[in-house]
């Protein structure tokens, strides 16, 4: 729940009227792999698509792509539809990073609290700083990822025509 609130997360759902072979065939022709494609060139999809586990991402010139959304997700067939499910969310790696930069800002504003607390002449000015500290870091995050949020809908789009792009 936090992690849906916090990263902006969105469950996904894609249906097809094709088999998996060929959704799978189709949306691996659209999306590049990292690293063969210039990211400083063009714009494009880029990840990896197999049938156990997808993973999808925009790369835009000129950017670093850090906090861009993410679909990870993995194609199923049920009832001969077949089905790519899953989340866009910020990339697991950049997730980590911010709950831990957050979690070590959180711990010294905590530990700077009970050293107020044991040593009451101790200036409450440290203490103060690292809990602003804390929000500026919080809110920065949530700009940066909101920044990103329209991402989103592109990333949907991509997917849906890379899947019926080459089926028609």
């Amino acid at each position: 729940m936090l992690g849906r609130y916090f990263f902006d997360s969105e469950p996904v759902s894609f249906e097809f009227d094709l088999p998996v072979e060929q959704a799978l065939h189709n949306l691996s022709a659209g999306v590049d792999k990292p690293g063969s494609v210039n990211p400083l060139q063009r714009e494009s999809m880029m990840g990896s698509v197999s049938s156990g586990s997808t993973y999808i991402y925009r790369s835009e010139p000129g950017s670093r792509n850090s906090f861009r959304p993410t679909f990870y997700g993995s194609i199923t067939n049920a009832g001969g539809k077949t089905t790519l499910s899953g989340e866009i969310t910020l990339n697991r790696i950049i997730q980590k990073f911010i709950l831990l930069w957050c979690s070590l800002v959180a711990m010294m504003a905590v530990w700077t609290l009970l050293t107020v607390l044991a040593n009451p002449a101790a200036s409450w000015g440290s203490l103060i700083y690292i809990v602003v500290m804390l929000i500026a870091c919080i809110v920065f995050f949530r700009t940066m990822i909101r920044k990103a949020s329209p991402d989103k809908q592109w990333l949907k789009d991509q997917i849906a025509a890379a899947v019926n792009r080459s089926s028609a």
